[in-house]
């Protein structure tokens, strides 16, 4: 009986960690998404030279409707 109790207790432990991360995750998809709208609607059409002198030259350009800056 008494490991049953444990085992009873591990999966309530368990139950309320998911319950905890899946409320902590929903609040993260909230915030990000908020940035987004409120941030990253308006982007300049084209950010100034000295902005973009600072980008590194590997990365995938972010300015154009291309599948890279998605």
């Amino acid at each position: 009986m008494r490991s049953f109790t444990l085992a009873l207790l591990h999966i309530e432990l368990l139950a309320n960690m998911i319950a905890s991360s899946l409320v902590s995750f929903s609040q993260l998809q909230r915030q990000i998404i908020d940035l987004a709208t409120t941030h990253f609607v308006h982007l300049p059409v084209r950010p100034p030279p000295e902005d973009l002198a600072q980008v590194p030259s590997n990365l995938p350009s972010f300015l154009g409707d291309t599948v890279a800056s998605r």
